[in-house]
């Protein structure tokens, strides 16, 4: 998780972290040798990540909460009815 706040939450940046934990665990027999592919691990070495556009966070927009302001209203239209 340090990796993880450390680097924004930009998962590709912990991968070599991703890998040697997972390949410490196989090779002291604490889970099935598999091959880090099928665990989802990618070669991200040549590969540009775009940077996350942030601009709505920044001026305080809240998922949902056009959707909670539209319901409220609506409560109210059916109280005052």
């Amino acid at each position: 998780m340090n990796c993880l706040r450390e680097n924004s939450y930009v998962s590709h940046k912990c991968e070599d972290l991703k890998k040697n934990y997972l390949s410490c665990r196989m090779s002291n027999g604490l889970m099935e040798e598999e091959d880090l592919s099928q665990l989802g691990m990618r070669d991200y070495s040549g590969v540009q990540i775009a940077k996350r556009d942030r601009k709505k966070e920044e001026g305080g927009f809240v998922a949902g909460i056009a959707y909670v302001d539209a319901l409220a209203e609506a409560k109210n239209k059916k109280k005052n009815s």
